[in-house]
C-alpha cells in the first residue's frame, strides 16, 4: 500500500509571497521529493506544483473601501480555507506574508492541531506591537529576514528565527550599473527614476497616475531623464498602460524582441516610459527570491533572467512639454 504524501498547506496573499512561496517549494522538493503543497497561490507557486484552491489576485487588497467591499468574500475564503485545512490535516501550515488574512487562520488552525508557520515577519517592531501577542498565540514560529526583528521577538518569548533576507544573495553588495542598464538600452549617463506604484491592483490604479503627472514634471525640468516603471506581471503592466494612455499617452504598439535566459515564470517584467526622446522600455529583471545563507536548505528562489523588449520613440516635446 502507497505511503500517503506529506502535506503542506500554504497561503500567500500578493505577488512578492508568490515569489518567496515558489522558492520555499522548490527548497522543499530537494528534501521532500513526494510532498503535496496546497492552499493559495499564485502563479510562481502554482508553476512549481503547489494546488490552488484559490487565486492569490483575490487575497491582494489594500485600503479601507476595497477591504469592505470584499470583506464577505475574504472571510468566506477563510472559513473554507480552516475546513479544508482542518480535514486535511497537513503536517504544516506556512502563511506566507499578508498577516492580516494569514495570522487568524494561523490561529485557528493552531487550535486544531496543525503546527504553523509565518514566514515574514509583519512590522509589528514599528506600530501595533501589541499584535506580537496574536502572533505568539496563532504560530509555532516566525521567520524573519532582519536581525533586529528576532531580538523583538525573544523580549516576547514569541519563537522566531532569523533566517536572513531573501535578497541578500540575489542581489551583489556592489551592483553591476553598466551591465544592468546595458540590458536595459539605458544610456550610461542617463539620469533614472524609477516609479514603483506597487504589485497590488489597488496600488497600481490609485498611485499610477498621480506617479505619471510627477514624472511629467520632472522631465520637463530634466530632458535626459529615464523613467523605469517595475511591473510585476503581465496583469498589473496592462492596467498601467492603461491608465498611462490616460495620463501620459505615448504613441505607437508595443513591439519586442525576447533575448535568452531562465524560465519565464521565475521573472518578472519591468516596464518605463519616457516622455521626452526616447519611449517606453520593458525587460525582466530577477524576482529576487534569492536565499539567506541561513535558511538554504528550508528557502530557495528563483533563478535570475532578463527578457529586455524596446518600446517605440515619443517625438520630441511630449505630452505636457508644450510641444
Amino acid at each position: 500500500m502507497p505511503t500517503p504524501s506529506l502535506v503542506i498547506g500554504l497561503v500567500a496573499g500578493e505577488a512578492s509571497g508568490d515569489i518567496l512561496g515558489a522558492g520555499l517549494i522548490r527548497a522543499l522538493r530537494r528534501h521532500l521529493p513526494e510532498a503535496r503543497f496546497v492552499g493559495v497561490a499564485g502563479p510562481r507557486m502554482q508553476s512549481e506544483g503547489c494546488e490552488a484552491w484559490y487565486e492569490m489576485e483575490e487575497l491582494a487588497v489594500m485600503g479601507v473601501v476595497e477591504v469592505l467591499e470584499r470583506l464577505p468574500r475574504l472571510l468566506k475564503i477563510r472559513r473554507d480555507l480552516t475546513r479544508r485545512f482542518s480535514a486535511l490535516m497537513p503536517a504544516v501550515f506556512v502563511g506566507i506574508d499578508a498577516p492580516d488574512f494569514n495570522i487568524t487562520l494561523e490561529g485557528r488552525l493552531k487550535r486544531r492541531g496543525i503546527s504553523t508557520i509565518h514566514y515574514v515577519s509583519p512590522s509589528v517592531w514599528a506600530w501595533r506591537q501589541k499584535r506580537v501577542f496574536k502572533i505568539g498565540r496563532a504560530t509555532d514560529n516566525v521567520l524573519a529576514f532582519l536581525p533586529f526583528e528576532k531580538a523583538f521577538y525573544d523580549r516576547y518569548n514569541v519563537p522566531c528565527r532569523f533566517i536572513g533576507h531573501t535578497l541578500a544573495d540575489a542581489m551583489p553588495l556592489m551592483p553591476d550599473q553598466a551591465a544592468a542598464r546595458k540590458r536595459l538600452g539605458i544610456p550610461a549617463e542617463a539620469r533614472c527614476l524609477a516609479l514603483l506604484p506597487g504589485s497590488r491592483g489597488a496600488e497600481v490604479e490609485m498611485l499610477s497616475a498621480d506617479f505619471l503627472l510627477a514624472a511629467q514634471l520632472l522631465s520637463g525640468h530634466f530632458p535626459e531623464l529615464e523613467i523605469l516603471v517595475p511591473l510585476v506581471n503581465a496583469r498589473r503592466r496592462e492596467q498601467f498602460e492603461k491608465i498611462k494612455a490616460r495620463a501620459a499617452p505615448t504613441p505607437g504598439a508595443f513591439t519586442g524582441r525576447p533575448r535568452a535566459g531562465g524560465d519565464d515564470c521565475q521573472r518578472r517584467r519591468i516596464a518605463g516610459f519616457r516622455h521626452r526622446r526616447v519611449g517606453v522600455y520593458a525587460g525582466q529583471v530577477s524576482d529576487g527570491g534569492g536565499l539567506s545563507h541561513e535558511a538554504t536548505d528550508l528557502l530557495a528562489g528563483p533563478a535570475a533572467g532578463e527578457n529586455p523588449l524596446r518600446f517605440p520613440a515619443q517625438p520630441a516635446g511630449g505630452p505636457g512639454t508644450g510641444a
